[in-house]
């Protein structure tokens, strides 16, 4: 039996060692790309879902702001507004009230989510016929 001299033996092992970490360091990068993936597209699925939502309840605050305003003055008949948080604009709703009979309105309002043109962009159409007491 030809015996290996002890420096050639450790040379082997840490060639062995750095060859199973350099695989281990690959696998673990392919699961963090696939993973990262997963991310990206399952938010790029969500974001269409929640400026659905977001312009659902923006065209329900524009009603409310509408209703408000025709109670400060029952002459209001259109209102571009633009909601900010922290400085940024959430969305655009167009308000527009026609009279109908005494102390009755007909208050549409259509609503943009985000405010700026994207490929993603929601929109909500919404009318009610609003009822104001003396």
């Amino acid at each position: 039996m030809i015996r290996r001299p002890i420096q050639q033996r450790e040379r082997s092992r840490c060639g062995a060692a750095l060859v199973m970490a350099l695989i281990l360091l690959f696998v673990t990068s392919a699961i963090c790309v696939s993973l990262t993936r997963r991310v990206v597209m399952r938010q790029q699925q969500l974001e269409p879902r929640w400026q659905g939502v977001q312009a659902e309840l923006l065209a329900d605050a524009a009603i409310e702001r509408a209703v408000a305003k025709l109670q400060l003055d029952p002459t209001f008949q259109s209102e571009t507004w633009i909601p900010m948080d922290a400085d940024v604009a959430i969305g655009t709703a167009t308000i527009n009230v026609q009279p109908l009979e005494a102390n009755q309105y007909q208050v549409l309002v259509k609503v943009f989510v985000p405010e700026e043109s994207t490929s993603h962009r929601a929109q909500r159409t919404m009318q009610r016929t609003i009822s104001l007491k003396k």
